[in-house]
């Protein structure tokens, strides 16, 4: 082999070492500019989805009791909202749970982020308001008691209740149904969040079976869910695993990139494809993926694959949390959307004599105004006021059947 060919393949990797070295140098560069000129890293800008998280060995997370933060968001798009949310010491946003007055009222709402509406102030969430609204309509003291969490499917809600809930002795307990409940019932992990959960799925009798208990913890950029048999699976991909390291472990600490989102922010279909590239999973067979993770139970025996295997979970796992509020001496009340309860097989939830409602809210602009933030689905101020004039009739109405 001649000298030459020996020497092109040094000078290729030396000229390769010369342009990563010269490229690193123009990145630091720019970062020390524009942190000079004010920029910081994303997340002291915005919050994480995980604000007042900690780890949860019954439910996967639940709220850091007795703490405080300010909410900023929604990322990556301009901010619109920055609220103060204070967890009291059982965990539950609000103001510490008093004692009833004899003749008092107390109504448990359960849900996921919508019920915990961390984008508005305390005094401006539909569960405070309709409390305040059913107390002027009843004449008679009403507390309502908001144990929604961000992120929470059914199954967590069912779980709270269950361990947790029953405790306060509510007269009545209202579950708040979302329509990505559907995923959330079928998630162990959701690829970026710091901790898993566990999840039921259905045997071969149709019966609940509670699955992934003891939590594992989980890679963080890693996606588990239960397949149509309700076994679980790895489903994360390799250019989604990439990006969400790239994500956690060099993008949010750099204002670079925080410079780069805020001029990307003109872009918001770019934005929502460059989300989706990080969280979407794909699909994998288990093969070797599942040693170590033991608890999750793979061997176990599948169900037969349903039509819609999330829908007639989340029709169960309701009837179950309906039948345990019963149980307890307490009327439970279902808030759905109409196509939500047609997914699950609406005769099912008739039959088990839940109330439910699906109340019929206006489209999003209301004389010109939303009801939603412009870049996140939760209500602004002006939908919890809206929610909260359409739910407190047919919450009063409940409560005058029960007491009658």
């Amino acid at each position: 082999m001649s000298p030459l060919a020996t020497t092109r393949p040094k000078l290729w990797l030396l000229r390769l070492g010369l342009l990563a070295t010269s490229l690193l140098a123009v990145l630091l560069l720019f970062e020390g500019g524009l942190r000079l000129l004010g920029y910081t890293a994303i997340y002291e800008v915005y919050s994480k989805p995980s604000l007042l998280w900690q780890r949860d060995d019954t439910l996967g997370w639940s709220h850091v009791p007795n703490s405080s933060e300010v909410y900023v968001g929604p990322r990556p798009w301009p901010v619109e909202f920055s609220t103060e949310v204070h967890i009291n010491s059982l965990g539950l946003r609000g103001p510490e749970i008093e004692a009833l007055p004899e003749e008092g009222y107390r109504i448990l709402f359960l849900g996921d982020s919508v019920v915990a509406a961390f984008e508005v102030h305390q005094q401006e969430t539909f569960v405070q308001l309709i409390g305040e609204r059913l107390e002027g309509e009843l004449s008679l003291p009403v507390q309502t008691i908001n144990a929604g969490v961000r992120g929470y499917g059914t199954d967590q809600s069912l779980l709270y209740y269950r361990e947790r809930g029953r405790k306060f002795e509510p007269d009545m307990v209202v579950f708040i149904h979302s329509i990505n409940d559907f995923r959330n019932n079928t998630t162990l992990h959701r690829m970026g969040r710091p901790f898993g959960k566990p999840a039921f799925g259905l045997d071969a009798q149709g019966e609940l079976e509670l699955l992934g208990m003891p939590i594992p913890d989980y890679p963080l950029c890693a996606a588990w869910v239960l397949d149509e048999g309700f076994v679980p699976l790895r489903a994360d991909r390799t250019l989604g695993r990439l990006f969400c390291h790239f994500e956690r472990n060099l993008a949010d600490r750099s204002a670079l990139f925080t410079y780069a989102v805020h001029t990307l922010q003109r872009h918001p279909k770019l934005i929502h494809r460059l989300h989706e590239l990080g969280t979407k999973p794909g699909r994998q067979t288990l093969g070797s993926v599942l040693e170590g993770l033991n608890p999750l139970r793979v061997g176990r025996a599948r169900a037969a694959p349903a039509r819609d295997p999330a829908g007639q979970l989340t029709a169960a796992l309701l009837i179950e949390l309906a039948q345990q509020v019963e149980a307890d001496g307490a009327t439970f009340v279902l808030l759905i959307r109409a196509s939500d309860l047609e997914r699950m097989g609406g005769g099912k939830i008739a039959a088990a004599g839940i109330h439910r409602y699906s109340p019929v809210l206006p489209p999003a602009l209301v004389q010109g105004r939303r009801i939603d933030f412009q870049n996140d689905a939760h209500y602004n101020p002006l939908g919890h006021e809206i929610l909260t004039r359409v739910v407190t009739p047919l919450l009063a109405s409940e409560i005058r059947r029960q007491r009658r």
